[in-house]
């Protein structure tokens, strides 16, 4: 085994706080890999290499023995599985340093220990996590031996049925900073992580901007607290977000559709209705597949000759007539204004794009041109 750089710097950081003491970390090579003199890193140590050589459990380097490269001090060596795998030296005088050898050396193995293991657990998640997108968006065949006994490697059984929800953090501002973002990320996750391992046989995959949980649950009954628990964690991170679910009504559906689903109902969210499931959705099916360009032109064909802040304001009119189902009352109260004022507004409307919201042949152009609006409203140009 071999301590990993990183480790090692963070290593000699903890010890060297509760020691007092410069402190050095030499590979199995001799080599100093960490210390709190930083121009040493890199530095041969003669002494370390020699104890790693002879099998010696420490060696004084004594004042007469100094050099350069070299100085006073107490290096002992670090054991993993009784084999020695590297040094450990604290500089000073003997009598200074002795009496903290023993533990230092203990403190450093324990902490080898902990990012030796720490380091399987990482690996172990990254072949879980290629395994899921596999699982998930590849092109093996599920019914495949081969594929199934590389599940049963990484803990997976795909015969047991599992639910797709897919979850992203939604940014406010366009050009807010990606670190940011990918920062919010990583702490979203580490909470559903915590929070899916209530639900026995259920994963959690990510991807670089999404999410996904696979939810060992069959129906929305069941499901339905896991959504509430990410709605409240999430919701109290004070961040935005988009949560979508697959299909329930259609249950002989593979993962990988299921997966396709859960994506197509997260398309449909919007900022007032942040959490979709597939079976809710209608007309947002198809909404994903046009380009953006498309949209933008319906809607600069519809609202032609208008600004972008004319088109904003008769998008929430579009809006509010089809909240309240052409409620002309219930409008007006909406809007603080008379019915009067209110239809002269509809009737501006309708002289302004051609269209009529009131007229039902008319009212599904101006209904879609909303849809394609709040789609696309972020980067409406």
């Amino acid at each position: 085994m071999k301590i990993p750089i990183k480790h090692a710097l963070q290593i000699v950081s903890d010890i060297s706080k509760i020691v007092n003491q410069n402190i050095n970390i030499m590979d199995n090579n001799g080599v100093i890999i960490a210390s709190t003199n930083e121009n040493r890193i890199g530095n041969f140590h003669f002494v370390a290499k020699k104890i790693i050589d002879e099998k010696l459990d420490e060696f004084y380097v004594s004042p007469e023995m100094e050099t350069e490269f070299m100085k006073k001090g107490l290096n002992l060596s670090i054991y993993n599985n009784d084999v020695i795998i590297g040094v450990v030296g604290i500089t000073g005088d003997y009598a200074q340093v002795s009496k903290y050898g023993q533990i230092v050396r203990r403190m450093t193995e324990i902490l080898v220990l902990e990012s030796d293991n720490k380091i399987k657990k990482e690996f172990e998640k990254k072949l879980l996590n290629r395994y899921l997108d596999e699982l998930l968006r590849g092109r093996e065949n599920l019914d495949n031996l081969n594929f199934i006994e590389k599940g049963h490697d990484v803990g997976i059984d795909i015969s047991i049925f599992r639910r797709v929800v897919s979850i992203s953090i939604e940014s406010e501002n366009i050009y807010e900073n990606e670190r940011d973002i990918q920062e919010k990320l990583e702490v979203a996750n580490s909470l559903i992580e915590k929070t899916i391992k209530k639900y026995p046989n259920s994963n959690i995959f990510t991807t670089t901007n999404k999410t996904f949980c696979l939810v060992a649950e069959k129906t929305n009954n069941k499901l339905d607290p896991f959504i509430q628990d990410i709605n409240f964690i999430l919701g109290g991170l004070n961040i935005n977000f988009k949560i979508g679910i697959d299909s329930f009504s259609k249950m002989n559906l593979d993962i990988r559709t299921r997966y396709k689903y859960a994506l197509k109902a997260w398309s449909a969210c919007s900022a007032e209705n942040n959490i979709k499931y597939y079976d809710d959705i209608n007309m947002e099916l198809f909404l994903s597949d046009i380009k953006f360009e498309t949209k933008e032109e319906y809607i600069y064909k519809i609202f032609k000759n208008n600004t972008k802040k004319e088109i904003k304001d008769w998008i929430a009119l579009i809006d509010l007539y089809f909240k309240h189902d052409g409620a002309i009352t219930k409008m007006s109260e909406d809007m603080y204004v008379h019915k009067n004022t209110l239809q002269y507004k509809l009737k501006k409307l309708a002289d302004q794009t051609g269209y009529d919201v009131r007229i039902l042949s008319q009212s599904a152009v101006l209904f879609m041109a909303a849809c394609f609006y709040k789609d696309i409203e972020k980067y409406f140009n």
